[in-house]
């Protein structure tokens, strides 16, 4: 059973509408955006002379 006002709870949509859950997909996307990533070499080492 949800308690709590509509703008936190997400009302008649359910959780997924929610506050709580709007903030959570906002932390998980800039997790996934500022992820350090493996820089690739344009060549590799062997073929430069």
């Amino acid at each position: 059973m949800e308690t709590g006002p509509d703008w936190f709870t997400g009302g008649p949509f359910g959780p997924e509408g929610g506050l709580a859950v709007t903030i959570m997909l906002l932390v998980g996307m800039a997790f996934i955006f500022f992820w350090p990533t493996k820089t690739q070499e344009t060549f590799p080492e062997s073929m430069q002379e």
